[in-house]
């Protein structure tokens, strides 16, 4: 459900469209042997945008309240491939967490 409010959220993608563009991004993701093809596009996002996909991923990842050295190691390589700064990230991830603190 969080990724697909993202859809919705970040990337004007209709409510009723989101699950099916996420089961079909999820088969892609199962398929690739690269995370290269999925950053592509976001190069070319404007800085907000970019920080705004980094909290969406912050946001998965600390949905379930742990965070691991494989999440933080994908976050830090999406974020090298589309050029936001390990400062922007973790200023990204402190909002998040506060965000899902109760």
């Amino acid at each position: 459900k969080l990724i697909d409010r993202a859809l919705v959220r970040g990337f004007a993608v209709a409510p009723e469209s989101a699950g099916t563009i996420r089961v079909k991004a999820e088969a892609a993701q199962a398929e690739a042997a690269d995370i290269y093809k999925f950053t592509r596009k976001a190069k070319s996002f404007t800085p907000e945008r970019k920080i705004a996909l980094i909290e969406s991923l912050w946001r998965v990842i600390l949905s379930d309240g742990e965070r691991n050295d494989w999440e933080d190691a994908l976050v830090r390589r999406v974020c090298g491939l589309i050029y936001v700064s390990d400062m922007d990230s973790g200023l990204a991830r402190q909002r998040i967490e506060k965000e899902l603190t109760p």
